[in-house]
């Protein structure tokens, strides 16, 4: 599983994340206007001892949905983050995308 392929996405699919687990070694930019969908809960895995994510003093997301200001409609369903060991500099989750109507994203 890949960046990528949240990429190729459209809006009229879903992200289907088959049951695994999944290592995250940086950040994953999360596409608005898309709907991601877990088979038995699979786990993205941030690892810990990633440069990206080992710096306590300059934190990095490791999912990022939108940016500041974006409008979107974005779910997610049936799927885990976690961590792989001590993850100081890690932002879990960046979510930046705001409602477009009432329960249409997580903010």
């Amino acid at each position: 599983m890949c960046a990528n392929y949240f990429n190729s996405i459209t809006t009229d699919q879903i992200a289907f994340i088959d049951h695994g687990a999944y290592v995250i070694s940086d950040t994953i930019d999360i596409p608005l206007q898309i709907k991601m969908v877990g088979e038995i809960w699979p786990l993205f895995m941030v690892l810990g001892s990633s440069p990206t994510f080992s710096d306590q003093d300059n934190p990095k997301p490791a999912f990022r949905v939108g940016q500041p200001g974006d409008l979107a409609s974005v779910e997610m369903s049936e799927i885990i983050f976690e961590t792989i060991g001590l993850a100081s500099g890690a932002i879990m989750m960046e979510w930046n995308a705001n409602t477009i109507s009432q329960g249409s994203s997580g903010k």
